[in-house]
């Protein structure tokens, strides 16, 4: 059984329902398929006996403060779930799968670092649970889609030490993902010579 708790209002309603309506899309499809069941790869996977799936969304709507991820999480795994799809953001992704570490949590909208790895400064680590070691994968069970948040820019600083830029500049939102997206590293190596750009080749 797979459970989706996901966001439904607020700033990331449109990626929560998005989220449904493509589990949605799958669900028809799996339900759809021939008796023989659905085709993955060269492989063919059995459908139930009576083509039916356990996979429900899970609303936690009533209260606007965090929380309603852990309790969402909390009451899915005492129903016996085998995956649980994290719902969108750096900020609730964590707290399903803090709660959530005897199965699978598949990521797809979160990018920060720190919900997958512990701080590299030990006096962080009590801010960041259940993080005992630095540097160590944060989350065991965690699984994402996405790349990691401060590679994001990484090809934009490579053009600009190329083109020898001195500074760029960025603007981003106080968030955990925001945040580290602006922590962009890249090598320390000496730009190569390349001729400038040409507006009329």
């Amino acid at each position: 059984m797979s459970r989706l708790p996901q966001t439904i209002s607020g700033k990331w309603a449109v990626y929560g329902l998005n989220m449904c309506g493509a589990a949605t899309l799958w669900l028809e499809a799996l339900v759809a398929s021939p008796p023989g069941g659905f085709h993955v790869g060269a492989t063919t996977q059995p459908a139930r006996a009576n083509n039916t799936v356990g996979f429900e969304v899970f609303v936690e709507d009533a209260t606007s403060t965090l929380g309603g991820e852990t309790r969402a999480a909390t009451a899915l795994m005492a129903r016996g779930v085998h995956v649980i799809i994290a719902p969108y953001s750096s900020t609730l992704t964590p707290g399903v799968a803090l709660v959530a570490q005897q199965v699978p949590v598949v990521s797809w909208g979160a990018a920060s670092e720190s919900v997958f790895r512990c701080p590299t400064d030990a006096r962080n680590l009590a801010s960041f649970p259940p993080c005992a070691i630095v540097g160590r994968p944060r989350f065991r069970n965690l699984f994402s889609v996405l790349s990691p948040g401060p590679t994001y820019f990484v090809s934009i600083t490579e053009l600009a030490r190329t083109y020898n830029v001195r500074q760029v500049g960025t603007v981003y939102e106080n968030t955990a993902a925001t945040r580290s997206y602006a922590l962009v590293r890249t090598p320390r190596m000496s730009p190569p010579q390349r001729p400038p750009l040409n507006p009329n080749p």
